[in-house]
């Protein structure tokens, strides 16, 4: 698939520069829009797009229990996540994306936003293995509210 080969040539970097980080969101977010076609759903970048993208989630997480697809499972997570971000800045204000958090070793795509550290990709991956997990779209809009 196209786009998975897309999202692993983009996670197969080892710089974590804010200009590399910045084009991984980017990048990323474009992905989860194109991927995003092939349930019926067109996102936007507004707030009320991820209503869809909880669908698709939902969707992805009923393919984790048949297919056991863990790794395509988790770029799909982070794109959604990158996705997520792009509506925050689209729609709240700038924030700032890196890779990972210095305690960490794997990417977790930290995002620091109006003085708080959120983590979108991990709301994804936790709502794609984890289907009891909270919408993103409630989480998105928790998040909003204490800001």
């Amino acid at each position: 698939m196209k786009i998975l080969n897309l999202i692993s040539s983009l996670f197969r970097t080892t710089k974590s520069t804010s200009i590399e980080a910045l084009k991984i969101q980017k990048e990323g977010a474009k992905l989860a829009v194109q991927h995003a076609k092939i349930y019926n759903s067109k996102l936007d970048y507004s707030v009320d797009s991820l209503k869809k993208v909880d669908k698709i989630l939902d969707l992805l997480s009923k393919n984790y229990l048949t297919k056991q697809n863990k790794e395509e499972l988790k770029n799909l997570a982070l794109i959604f996540g990158l996705y997520i971000i792009e509506v925050f800045e689209r729609n709240e204000g700038k924030g700032y994306l890196e890779r990972k958090l210095i305690t960490l070793e794997s990417d977790s795509f930290p995002y620091y936003f109006k003085g708080n550290l959120i983590f979108p990709c991990i709301w994804c991956l936790n709502k794609i293995f984890e289907n009891e997990a909270d919408k993103v779209s409630m989480i998105y809009n928790r998040t909003v509210a204490k800001v």
